[in-house]
């Protein structure tokens, strides 16, 4: 059986949602599991999100959906700091190989709509070995 892990923060509710109909999605191909991995605060100590469990879960996955909202062009600091606390397996190339996909969205004003086409830009090189 192959897998799926949405690894997400949602600060409003927004992502969160997001993250539950990916799961659904993913819940009607025969063969394939799927796992919500949630990024809290409570989950970064002196600056840097720690969660051996869950980066396990991710090493053995074999699709990962990534999830932030979009706050001034860019991820949330806490999904940040889950990315910085990922570098490692990314220096190593652990998770090469691995199906991965972004989701973001964004609240707010409909005449300052922008940011992004700059999230993606950016994270596009996180992911990419």
């Amino acid at each position: 059986m192959k897998s799926v892990v949405v690894v997400y923060f949602s600060g409003s509710g927004h992502t969160h949602l997001m993250a539950e109909a990916i799961a659904e999605g993913v819940r009607q191909v025969p063969d394939v599991s799927v796992e919500l991995v949630r990024i809290h605060g409570e989950q970064i100590v002196n600056g840097r999100w720690q969660d051996d469990r869950a980066m396990e879960k991710l090493d053995r996955a074999d699709a990962i959906v990534f999830g932030s909202p979009t706050y001034m062009g860019g991820v949330a600091a806490q999904f940040k700091a889950f990315i910085d606390a990922a570098s490692s397996r990314w220096f190593q190339q652990a998770w090469k190989n691995k199906i991965a996909s972004i989701t973001s969205g964004r609240a707010g004003s409909p005449v300052l709509q922008c940011g992004e086409e700059s999230l993606f830009s950016n994270f596009s090189c996180h992911i990419t070995i």
